[in-house]
Parts: C-alpha cells; sequence; structure tokens
C-alpha cells in the first residue's frame, strides 16, 4: 500500500498549522469543530501505534499522514490535483457557479492484529457510512459536517465541520452521482457511492462498498462529493427618455417638457431571487404624470399599472419573485417644473433609483435630465465671447475667446542683409521726422 500512503502524505493536513488558523478567525462559527471529544492515541507515542482494541475511527493525532485525524472535513474549489494542499477547512472566497469538492479523511483507528484473517474480528468495522450534511440556507457564511458512522464503533459516530465563506450571500446544491470512495486497494482505487450520502449516509467499505472497513493505517480513504455553488443576483440599471428619442443615460430638456424614465432589472444569479422591490425618489422640479406607472415582465406582459406614489418612499414596490435568467422593468413619465419655478437657467436634475431582494442589498443607480431656460444675464453675468453675450457665462456654449490664429504664407525674413537695411531705413526715417518737429516750432 505504499502508493496510497504516498498520496495521504501528499495530501496530509498541517495539525499545528490548522489549530494556528482556527484560533485566528474572530467569528465563533469560523471554528470548524469536530465532535464528540474521545480518547486519541498519538504517532509520537511509539507505544500508541498499535492503536485500539476495538473500532473507532479519526481519534489519532500527529500522524505524518494526516496530522489531527478528528479534523477530517474540508475542501477546495474545482477537483484537479489532490496531491496540492488546496483543501481547507475555512475555504475562502466562493463566488456564483463555483464547483466545490468536499473531502472526508476516514481512518480505522483500531488495532491490524484483531481483524481477523477473513475481516471478521473486533476491530473491523460493519456497516460503516459516511454522511454529508449540506447547509440549506443562504448566507455570506456556510456550514457543512461530516459523519462517519459504524454499528460497532466507539463511540458509534463522530463527525467534524467545514466552512464555506463569500462576499455574497450564497448557497450549495449537491451534485447527483459526485459521491467517490478512493482507498488503497491495489493501489488506489474509486467506488461510486450512493446519493444517500448527503440524506441518511452512504455505505463505505474498502475493497468493496459493503460496509466493511478494518482497523490501521493500511484501510484509509477519503471519500468526496461536489456541490455547485449558487449566489442570488439582480442587476439594475436605470435610464430617461424625451420624445422618440432611445432612452439614455441623460437627455436635454425644456421647462414644461413631459421625460420618460425606465428601470430595468434580470436575476443574472443561477437561483430565484424573491421579494425584488424597486423604489424611485424623485428630485425637485419633477412631477409625475398620474396613472403612468407601469410594470412589465412575464407575468404582466401587457403591463400593470402601479398605484400612484407606491414606488416613491422608502418601501418602494415590491415586484416579486424571479427565476434564474428572467427579468422584468418599470417605467413612468414626469413633467418638468415651468421656467419660472427653475433656479438657474441650467438645470440638471438627478433621479436615484434603487432595487434589493431577500439576501440581496440595495444597489442604487441614477439617470439625469438637464434642463435649460432662456435667462437675460446682467452686464457682469454676460457671456465674453462675441457673438454670445446674451448667453450668462456658466452657459455651456459659452467659452473663452479662441486663440489668435497665425497668418497662413510666408513670413519676412529676419536675416542680416535686411536687417541692415533696416537699420539704414529707420535711422533716415528718424532724422526727417527730426527737421519737420524742429520746421512746426514756427508756425
Amino acid at each position: 500500500m505504499k502508493n496510497f500512503k504516498t498520496y495521504i502524505k501528499q495530501t496530509a493536513k498541517k495539525a499545528i498549522g490548522a489549530a494556528l488558523a482556527l484560533v485566528l478567525l474572530a467569528s465563533p462559527l469560523a471554528m470548524a469543530s469536530f465532535f464528540p471529544e474521545r480518547p486519541v492515541k498519538d504517532w509520537n507515542n511509539v507505544a500508541d501505534r498499535s492503536g485500539f482494541d476495538h473500532v473507532v475511527f479519526n481519534s489519532f493525532i500527529n500522524t505524518p499522514f494526516y496530522g489531527d485525524e478528528r479534523h477530517f472535513l474540508d475542501s477546495r474549489v474545482g477537483s484537479g490535483n489532490d496531491a496540492a494542499d488546496n483543501y481547507k477547512d475555512v475555504l475562502e472566497g466562493v463566488k456564483d457557479g463555483d464547483t466545490v469538492t468536499l473531502r472526508a479523511y476516514v481512518h480505522n483507528n483500531g488495532n491490524q492484529s484483531l481483524n481477523g484473517e477473513n475481516f471478521d474480528g473486533p476491530t473491523v468495522a460493519s456497516n460503516a457510512r459516511v454522511r454529508f450534511l449540506l447547509p440549506t440556507g443562504t448566507a455570506k457564511h456556510l456550514r457543512a459536517t461530516s459523519f462517519i458512522t459504524a454499528d460497532n464503533a466507539v463511540p458509534g459516530s463522530v463527525s467534524d465541520t467545514g466552512d464555506l465563506k463569500s462576499n455574497q450571500p450564497f448557497s450549495v446544491e449537491y451534485i447527483p452521482g459526485s459521491a467517490t470512495l478512493v482507498t488503497g486497494v491495489n493501489g488506489g482505487k474509486n467506488f461510486k457511492l450512493s446519493d444517500d450520502i448527503v440524506k441518511s449516509g452512504a455505505q463505505i467499505g474498502y475493497d468493496q462498498v459493503n460496509g466493511k472497513v478494518p482497523g490501521c493505517f493500511e484501510y484509509q480513504a477519503f471519500v468526496y462529493i461536489k456541490v455547485k455553488v449558487k449566489a442570488p443576483k439582480l442587476d439594475f440599471e436605470k435610464k430617461v427618455q424625451i420624445g422618440n428619442g432611445s432612452f439614455q443615460e441623460q437627455v436635454e430638456a425644456k421647462p414644461g417638457d413631459t421625460v420618460k424614465w425606465l428601470l430595468s432589472y434580470k436575476n443574472s444569479g443561477t437561483q430565484q431571487i424573491n421579494n425584488t422591490v424597486i423604489r424611485d425618489k424623485l428630485p425637485n422640479h419633477l412631477t409625475l404624470v398620474p396613472g403612468s406607472v407601469k410594470l412589465v415582465d412575464a407575468k404582466h406582459p401587457n403591463g400593470m399599472t402601479i398605484t400612484d406614489g407606491d414606488m416613491f418612499d422608502a418601501n418602494g414596490v415590491n415586484a416579486g419573485s424571479y427565476t434564474a435568467g428572467s427579468n422584468g422593468y418599470i417605467t413612468f413619465e414626469t413633467k418638468v417644473a415651468s421656467a419660472d419655478k427653475l433656479p438657474e437657467c441650467v438645470v440638471t436634475l438627478r433621479n436615484i433609483a434603487g432595487s434589493r431582494a431577500d439576501d440581496i442589498p440595495e444597489d442604487e443607480d441614477d439617470a439625469s435630465v438637464v434642463v435649460r431656460k432662456d435667462c437675460k444675464p446682467t452686464e457682469e453675468e454676460k457671456c465674453p465671447v462675441p457673438g454670445k453675450q446674451h448667453l450668462p457665462k456658466n452657459h455651456p456654449d459659452c467659452k473663452d475667446v479662441p486663440p489668435v490664429t497665425p497668418p497662413s504664407g510666408k513670413l519676412p525674413s529676419t536675416g542680416p542683409g535686411e536687417m541692415i537695411g533696416l537699420f539704414v531705413a529707420t535711422t533716415i526715417a528718424g532724422s526727417l521726422a527730426h527737421k519737420l518737429v524742429l520746421s512746426r516750432r514756427y508756425f
């Protein structure tokens, strides 16, 4: 069984490192734990290495193969290379769509000499089973538990926990047909296990799946299952339209115009979302057009009118449940205030909307309407650009005077010859001018 022992060594957990990692975790939930407390055998004590005189699972510590066997459940993302030390008691950073492999290490610590020639001795486990209890809720931190049991084990059942963590709420779902037993028989063999492994438990074994597991390191094994990570996700977007134009992040309007708003949302996650709430907060200078709020989705393909005001408070309107990939949208119209109600010549009206659902925190998006009205600026407020003095300085069309453009064509030469000629000409002109001034003294 040298190959399997090498395999075990490659996948060994370091007991001291694992214990330190557990101490450093602040949350009580993060403290992955085994149960029950039980007598242990210490590999470092030579006298302990023969094991127990009865069936007992995972009660060795400081083994060169695994470390502390009581912490026998761990997990990793994907399947990949089992020889790499990628399995963790607390697996961080799982995300929507990940496949997580959960692994349970199984070792009957009974004395090998008591197994019997036909595996019928007192240290051979009978009806040995492994069970995985998966979390059923949705949260950022979930805990799975694995149990190893046998009819003649003392204690009859041992368990350990493993934690999965994410930065958003998620759930896990068992992948049918993924349960596998790996033993050291014939250098290493895989056995398919029943899907009952996530219900009442599935029988395991050594050279066949018959519930018999002899005592000693030679007969240790791994049991694997896979789960899919599912996270609710709600995409949300807000846009605005004027006239027959397209919906955009921002449009321009005039006082008194009517603009239309679009609040679209979609379940882009892998599980149903419930109690989808949409809310909107109208800014000043926009007034809701009565009866214009409508919701459209698969249940209401022709649109359902929402009572005025229901969507415009902190509670918002509950649009219901949406399966993965489904979507909906809400539209409504508003009227821009008249020019005499607007405080400035150019006003940007930013309309903010929000969405949330069970296990999904609120997300916001916005769209804007830029409203311009004719203003007669004072002399100090006028735009300095020629031809645009009718505009105020803060108007976007009021820009600085453009720089002077150099004349096109050939510029005069500035060589030595021309400089001498210019000096002579300047001297003659100066002399004539002096004489003219003197002559004008007598008029």
